[in-house]
């Protein structure tokens, strides 16, 4: 019987046989495989979320149709779908050694739909529709870059509470900190991107509420203030604050509390709309 785990994820260097691309697809171990999991090119054969199984022979024609289909497909739709297949790919046991490595819970982690590539970290990214607009790729050095025909997007559990502050983290694994403190919080794509998004999700979210968590250096700090003065008019309060460590991951990892936490959040002035610049 033919096993997921008998596959591997086709790469640049080796693409898929089926659809000449080199992403999402899985073809089987061995230097000359015998079948292939197609994402795109449907075949009788259906391998749950995977795609569908192609048996490969000498003949095996490659389709020549591919980009067209692809040009009609929104990139909402292709993004969702190899975030699905990233999530699928996910071994718990290895996710969780990450996580410990970074010094956050695994569950975090699932809360933001972490996915795994076969050589890399996938954290999907959402829109203004809430939909997967682009997806986040961590490799195994540190080294971070966005998946290929993605946009810029936030970093959005998948459960919040709608209660309390909300707090806005840089990138997902400071998002993940908080989470795991106890606190409702999404994260922005940089410390200075997703201003337009974030507000946005201010507009419609319930909290009264805003928190940005602002890392520890110049540019981290310009972010959030940038952020800030956009949100300012849209929340009743809104607050920067510096945690006392690198970046709100770093500060978890030092053993800050949920109670750390909120006493610097009540130690930080709330930010006026004609405010020029705040000293923290």
């Amino acid at each position: 019987m033919t096993l997921l785990d008998d596959f591997i994820r086709v790469s640049r260097n080796r693409p898929c046989p089926i659809c000449d691309r080199a992403d999402w697809c899985l073809i089987r171990r061995g230097d000359t495989p015998a079948s292939a999991i197609c994402a795109r090119v449907e075949s009788p054969t259906r391998w749950g979320e995977a795609g569908w199984l192609h048996r490969l022979t000498n003949e095996t024609p490659r389709v020549q149709r591919i980009r067209r289909i692809i040009s009609i497909r929104k990139p909402s739709e292709e993004m969702a779908r190899i975030a699905q297949a990233y999530q699928e790919a996910v071994v718990p046991g290895v996710m969780e050694r990450f996580a410990r490595s970074l010094g956050v819970s695994a569950v975090s982690m699932q809360r933001l739909g972490i996915g795994w590539t076969g050589r890399s970290w996938a954290f999907p990214m959402r829109g203004r529709d809430g939909g997967i607009c682009g997806i986040r790729i961590r490799a195994s050095s540190g080294k971070k870059f966005s998946q290929r025909g993605g946009k810029e997007g936030l970093f959005v559990p998948n459960v919040l509470t709608g209660t309390g502050a909300l707090l806005i983290a840089e990138g997902p694994t400071d998002c993940c900190a908080l989470l795991d403190l106890g606190f409702d919080a999404v994260g922005r794509p940089s410390c200075r991107g997703g201003v337009r998004l974030i507000a946005d999700f201010v507009r419609r979210s319930p909290w009264k509420s805003h928190v940005i968590f602002a890392d520890a250096d110049g540019p981290g700090l310009d972010g959030a203030l940038t952020l800030a003065r956009a949100l300012a008019p849209l929340s009743p309060d809104v607050r920067v604050v510096v945690p006392p460590a690198k970046d709100a991951r770093a500060w978890r990892n030092a053993g800050a509390t949920r109670e750390n936490v909120l006493a610097l959040i009540d130690a930080a002035p709330p930010i006026r709309t004609s405010f020029r610049r705040v000293t923290l």
